[in-house]
């Protein structure tokens, strides 16, 4: 029996400072972007930059989200 994955929907966070907690620990907020299904990594990094470029706070960091559904086949 195997496994199939299929992507339901994709989507690009880019993490961006946004000040501090009362313990001095630095607070992330996300904006997060729709993407195409089959998007790459590659493609994705590089429009988190692009976008992350035009944001006033500089990007954290990049996370891709996916959404999945899974089911068995014989």
């Amino acid at each position: 029996m195997t496994v199939q994955s299929t992507t339901l929907s994709k989507s690009l966070q880019i993490r961006v400072p946004n000040g501090q907690d009362s313990n001095g620990k630095t607070k992330i907020a996300s904006r997060t972007y729709k993407a195409k299904d089959d998007a790459t990594n590659e493609n994705l990094i590089k429009a988190g930059k692009a976008i992350g470029g035009l944001m006033k706070e500089t990007a954290d960091s990049y996370r891709v989200v996916e959404t999945n559904e899974i089911g068995e086949q014989e």
